[in-house]
């Protein structure tokens, strides 16, 4: 079930303490969300944001903002990143 994948990769990165795999377990987490938030939003809009240097890869992450504020790349580029996706209410 998608829930449980959310749920085990939030659990890792709870008890993970470095910053850099906290990084690549948030990563994980918004991968095992998605499916949570898409379809499902009954209010308001969620952005779906892709920094291409996060994580030497790229990687996303969801917002309630159109602003990009990048949790992947601390100080060093906090508006790196663009909106791909969209969901809201249909």
């Amino acid at each position: 079930m998608v829930s449980n994948d959310a749920l085990e990769v939030t659990v890792k990165l709870a008890a993970n303490k470095e910053i850099e795999a906290q990084r690549k377990l948030f990563a994980e987490l918004t991968i095992a969300f998605e499916p949570l938030l898409k379809d499902q939003v009954a209010k308001g809009t969620v952005y779906k944001n892709f920094c291409p240097m996060a994580n030497g890869s790229g990687a996303y992450w969801f917002s309630n903002s159109e602003n990009i504020v990048n949790p992947y790349m601390g100080s060093a580029m906090p508006s790196c990143g663009e909106v791909k996706e969209t969901f809201k209410v249909n």
